[in-house]
């Protein structure tokens, strides 16, 4: 019965979506009819499943292959054949993770993971595939591009994000059902964290992605995870849900805190005064890098009322319509909180204590097998990579195992040395691991207008094909060819066109998916997300130097003498003068922000740091916010938000003081271990776990610091149980910013944890000392941690002065 209802609404939302692709409706529909009736419900599905961009981007034939492949893995393998179907279509069956490029990944990695499946146990299948995709890569910082599966397997590395696109493709393409889920941003620290959620019969639970343990429901994150708002994942699949940030008629945001941590029900009600605001989109928010971050947003029903499930600590919801606007914070122990959008307040002040979590017995005895299957896995790892990294050439290192197509393309006697280097010198180092020969081949058409510009415009503004975070495509021949008889010379000409010809679909898409734009022509269809890089990418093909700007992101173009804005804005312009009363330097995203409110949201502007008395920013009119906070050594936040609404030729001023420092009364003082030989003032003690995301955040974040750590005299001592370096750690100790040291950590180092209040169990364990005291300790994982450590020994030097 539920099956029958599931196959006639999917045939109906198969007809009613592709009805919106005139000119692909028919290729779509070609292959149904090829299909056999079975293939055939999986393939409508899979289609209702995709985004307006894949629609028109994606090989249909690579698609066939991907629905083929689930076809026959979840009616042959055992574990499969009691699965729902709605959670194999949900959870198995989708195209796509996150909004990583699409590759042709299921057959491939089934291929490599036959071996891993045990028929009989879903939690034994995955807990081995964990091994294998540990032995292919390791967490690694970078660019927000996500790349695929196949790309993190060549690059050998991947941020959390893209490691838990590859576990989840690894388990997908295997029969287990499996979503990527995140915090968006955590409430104890900066920055977010992906991991994999699993079904393993009649339940979710959770693992770290490429960060294998012997049992599920263990990781790094257990405490962090536990102290979020929310956490959350995307279902997606054609829909009529209500439009917003986190849901519209192609996705829609689930939450699974309550896996994690109790949570609670919390009621907003938002009113206009005295009257209710039907349908208004409340967004639960925290500060992240000093910006308000939203964490989940909900539209209210037509009486103004929204639920959401959330977790413990304080939070701030806001609501804004039109010109009007309320925010207000919810303590922990409040459930419910009424917004009135004609309050319009001029500020808000607020003191964010996040949940202290709860704490995993993460003591439990790790055996030796797995010690030495991790062991084996990175030597692995490391064996392959290595093997690839041994050329001269220093492009072909960058590309890992992807270095044939960079081979092929530094063979090709067509273009010179000079023009080559060139075309590599635009591309980000992840690039490297999954361009292709032709892609680079492609870049060289620019030459053709090399000498109409000077080396710096052209180098920047139209050899590369890079404009943001986008795939790349092989497609400047093809915008010749497609604009040659149709008379567009400039700028404004490309945008017109595309907006004309183009239907914009952005509530069947999402934010991070840009087509390719050879089929944004072919069919007509764009969002405004992927709009200024299309344009960019147009423009640069016929010749034209463009760019996104860096501040706000808008399309500017080069006219022979400098940059000009494609739209041009009302010449009319306000000021803000931002006065600077404290006595330190200001800087955008770590301690204030200036947003634009547009269209209810908070948009970050890109402005330099603050460091002298008065600074004034010449801005469009419209609703500002400026944010100052500052992070507290326990993870609390304290700051304030102030409103600013400027108008045409308007001049406002707001001045922002010292950010509140608690660092001094949070202070210890408790006496390190007596085997430690310390001889430095001011010191760092830290015991890592060798290749972990945490020690890797700690170690990268050292080497963001070495200037304040070297102006300080902070001297660093890392501990580790093995003598195995990676290449973080050789390069913290070749800056001459920390010693190594192989220890046992043994009830000496259990007893000073226990002295230093630390519940959290889990590496690295890293404390401040100021003479031989301890001053306060961080465990596991607080993006920020070495800021902190350094702002406790400024703190205590004041202090002493």
């Amino acid at each position: 019965m539920i099956q029958d209802k599931i196959i006639d609404v999917t045939d109906q939302n198969f007809i009613n979506y592709i009805s919106m692709f005139e000119k692909r409706k028919n290729d779509i529909l070609e292959i149904v009819d090829n299909l056999v009736p079975e293939l055939q419900f999986y393939y409508k599905k899979a289609i209702t499943q995709m985004s307006a961009t894949a629609i028109i981007s994606i090989n249909l034939k690579d698609l066939v292959s991907h629905v083929n492949h689930i076809y026959n893995v979840v009616n042959s393998i055992e574990y499969c054949k009691s699965l729902p179907l709605n959670i194999i279509f949900d959870y198995i069956l989708p195209y796509r993770i996150n909004d990583e490029d699409f590759k042709l990944y299921s057959p491939l990695l089934y291929k490599e993971l036959e071996n891993e499946i045990d028929e009989k146990s879903i939690v034994n299948t995955a807990i081995n595939t964990n091994y294998w995709c540990y032995s292919k890569a390791t967490y690694h910082q970078a660019d927000d591009r996500t790349q695929n599966a196949l790309t993190t397997i060549k690059s050998g590395f991947g941020r959390c994000g893209e490691e838990s696109v590859l576990l989840v493709s690894a388990l997908r393409s295997i029969g287990i059902p499996s979503r990527q889920c995140y915090s968006p941003f955590w409430a104890h620290c900066d920055d977010n964290h992906a991991w994999v959620e699993i079904f393993t019969g009649n339940k979710w639970e959770f693992l770290g992605a490429c960060e294998p343990e012997e049992k599920l429901n263990i990781g790094w994150f257990n405490n962090a995870a536990s102290r979020a708002g929310i956490i959350r994942h995307r279902v997606f699949g054609f829909n009529n849900c209500s439009l917003n940030s986190d849901e519209n008629h192609i996705f829609t945001t689930k939450t699974s805190t309550d896996i994690y941590i109790h949570t609670k029900k919390v009621t907003i009600k938002v009113l206009d005064g005295t009257n209710v605001a039907s349908y208004a989109k409340v967004g639960m928010y925290t500060i992240n890098y000093c910006i308000p971050s939203l964490i989940l947003e909900k539209t209210a029903n037509d009486k103004g009322i929204v639920e959401f499930e959330v977790g413990m600590g304080e939070y701030l919801f806001f609501s804004s319509v039109k010109n009007k606007y309320d925010i207000k914070a919810l303590n922990e122990n409040d459930i419910e909180l009424i917004l009135d959008l004609s309050k319009c307040p001029n500020s808000l002040e607020f003191n964010l204590i996040p949940f202290e979590g709860t704490f995993s017995s993460v003591n439990d005895i790790v055996s030796d097998n797995h010690i030495k299957r991790l062991k084996n896995l990175l030597l692995k790892r490391e064996s392959l990579h290595n093997s690839s990294n041994h050329s001269t050439n220093k492009y072909i290192n960058l590309a890992q195992l992807n270095s044939e197509e960079l081979e092929k393309f530094l063979n090709c006697t067509s273009l010179t040395t000079q023009i080559k280097n060139n075309i590599l010198d635009t591309l980000t180092q992840k690039d490297f691991t999954d361009i292709t020969y032709e892609v680079l081949m492609d870049m060289s058409l620019s030459y053709v207008y090399k000498d109409k510009f000077s080396s710096n415009i052209f180098l920047k503004y139209i050899l590369p094909l890079r404009v943001g975070n986008e795939p790349l495509y092989v497609q400047r021949a093809f915008i010749r060819a497609f604009f040659k008889d149709k008379k567009i010379n400039s700028p404004i000409q490309v945008y017109n066109y595309l907006i004309s010809k183009c239907t914009f679909m952005d509530s069947y898409n999402y934010v991070g998916l840009i087509g390719d734009i050879k089929a944004v022509l072919k069919y007509n269809i764009v969002t405004k997300n992927s709009l200024p890089i299309h344009v960019v990418q147009i423009c640069r093909a016929l010749g034209i130097p463009a760019r996104l700007n860096s501040s706000d992101g808008s399309m500017e173009y080069f006219d022979g003498d400098y940059f000009k804005k494609i739209i041009q804005e009302n010449l009319s312009k306000s000021s803000l003068v931002i006065t600077n009363t404290s006595a330190e330097q200001l800087t955008n995203g770590v301690n204030f922000t200036i947003c634009k409110l547009e269209d209810g949201y908070f948009s970050q502007l890109k402005f330099d740091t603050i460091s002298n008395y008065e600074t004034n920013y010449s801005l469009s009119s419209g609703l500002y916010a400026v944010s100052q906070s500052a992070r507290q050594i326990d993870g609390s936040n304290i700051g304030s938000i102030k409103f600013i609404n400027l108008t045409h030729n308007d001049t406002n001023h707001v001045s922002l003081n010292s950010p509140i420092n608690n660092t001094k009364q949070k202070l210890k003082s408790v006496p390190i271990p007596k085997n430690l030989d310390i001889t430095n003032s001011r010191t760092i003690l830290a015991y890592i776990e060798n290749e972990s995301e945490p020690t890797e955040h700690f170690l990268n974040e050292l080497l963001e610091n070495e200037q304040r750590l070297k102006q300080f005299d902070i001297k660093v001592i890392l501990f580790s149980n093995c003598n195995d370096k990676n290449e973080t750690i050789l390069k913290v100790l070749e800056n001459g910013l920390a010693s190594y040291n192989q220890s046992i950590f043994n009830k000496e180092w259990e007893e000073f944890r226990y002295n230093m209040c630390i519940g959290d169990l889990r590496l690295p364990f890293i404390t401040a000392v100021k003479d031989n005291v301890a001053l306060y300790s961080f465990a596991n994982y607080n993006v920020g941690t070495v800021d902190m450590l350094v702002k406790i020994f400024e703190t205590v030097n004041l202090h002493n002065n």
